[in-house]
């Protein structure tokens, strides 16, 4: 699957969340969420901390 970064946009935890949300790359503290289009006009979101969010290929 082809992934392109679309955007990189700050992610704030609701307190309605039960459950928080975590980085999908190391598992810490999500803080970021990245947009990716993956094609047929579909989008994707990751979570990600700012460590990893740093380290996103703009085409993976």
């Amino acid at each position: 699957m082809v992934k392109s970064l679309i955007a990189l946009k700050p992610f704030v935890h609701s307190p309605k969340e039960k459950k928080p949300k975590y980085c999908s790359t190391c598992g810490s503290l999500a803080t970021q969420e990245a947009y990716f289009d993956v094609g047929d006009r579909v989008t994707m979101i990751e979570k990600y901390c700012d460590v990893c969010s740093k380290k996103i290929a703009y085409r993976t």
